[in-house]
């Protein structure tokens, strides 16, 4: 099984708009490139072999802030540093 992920902007939709398609085995994805102050449509639709099941859709938006402070790097023993999140 995989998810279809579509997204756009509702006030420019050909513009700002992006698809991303992902395994069925993920539980979260980060949309990238979406720009503060949009409204935005999400689409979810799951395939399979026999083809798209119904398509679910949110309507969100983005705020005007700052960004969240990513937390810090840890480093392992070699000084390897890693995301644990990735």
């Amino acid at each position: 099984m995989r998810v279809q992920v579509s997204y756009w902007s509702k006030s420019r939709p050909d513009e700002l708009r992006g698809e991303l398609i992902v395994s069925g085995d993920v539980v979260d994805a980060v949309l990238c490139d979406l720009r503060a102050g949009f409204d935005y449509r999400i689409q979810l639709a799951a395939a399979t072999s026999a083809g798209y099941g119904p398509t679910v859709s949110l309507d969100t938006w983005t705020e005007i802030s700052m960004p969240e402070k990513p937390p810090k790097p840890r480093v392992n023993a070699t000084g390897y540093c890693y995301d644990k999140r990735l």
